[in-house]
């Protein structure tokens, strides 16, 4: 009669996913440390998952609170723990090669933070080169985020033909999800290739931009995307004048 209640583990993990996002980042922390230490070493698989899945929140907590550091060991233990499962039946390799992914690209984000632009570029490369074809969520939302970190690094670079080629990956890359999350993170991206193209008068690029821009209002309800759209339009009509 109690089999719809969550386990104990469970509760905690999603407590602690609560507390992430309330922004209560030292509390999310400690819950994790205590859940990972309960339960890590548990004979049953479900509390194992939930130890280690608290991981991933007391990374992302960390980098948020900017303590790269420890945000970089916590990654590394991540990796180590999912490629080295204990027990047989921890080594789920579809999985596993996600979350690892995952807790790639986190390290990469706390180098950046710590300003190791070199090094995070090279992880953030290593990541998409493995992951750009994936189609699965937590893949796809892994590259598209170092994928927009390589941007963030690269804006620092005065060639602009770089940002463009990083611009391009990410757009003709994920134009076609059907994530909303995913796309509200494309739009601002074309947007910049958008300014940029407009900035050189570049109208065949642009041409291009207008249609990346067209298969995205299929998919998003943004009112900015028509707005794109129309701003395209005036430049092209000025141009022509």
């Amino acid at each position: 009669m109690f089999w719809f209640l969550k386990s104990k583990s469970a509760k905690m993990a999603g407590n602690v996913q609560k507390l992430f996002l309330k922004d209560s980042y030292h509390e999310a922390i400690e819950l994790a440390d205590n859940l990972y230490c309960q339960y890590i070493d548990s004979e049953d698989s479900q509390e194992r998952a939930h130890a280690k899945a608290a991981l991933t929140w007391k990374t992302t907590s960390l980098i948020m609170l900017e303590e790269y550091q420890n945000a970089i060991s916590v990654c590394e233990k991540i990796i180590d723990i999912y490629t080295h499962g204990n027990l047989p039946e921890d080594i789920h390799d579809g999985y596993n090669k996600k979350i690892i992914r995952a807790a790639y690209t986190d390290k990469a984000r706390a180098l950046y933070g710590l300003k190791e632009y070199n090094k995070s570029l090279k992880i953030i490369d290593s990541v998409v080169d493995e992951g750009i074809d994936c189609t699965d969520e937590l893949t796809e939302v892994a590259v598209l985020e170092a994928l927009l970190l390589k941007y963030e690094i690269l804006q620092m670079d005065p060639n602009l033909s770089n940002r463009l080629i990083v611009l391009n990956k990410i757009s003709f890359r994920f134009q076609l999800s059907d994530n909303p999350k995913i796309l509200e993170q494309v739009i601002p991206v074309v947007r910049d290739m958008m300014l940029i193209f407009i900035t050189l008068k570049d109208i065949k690029n642009l041409h291009i931009v207008r249609r990346i821009l067209e298969n995205i209002s299929i998919r998003s309800k943004s009112e900015e995307v028509p707005a794109f759209l129309s701003y395209i339009d005036k430049f092209e009509e000025s141009f022509k004048e």
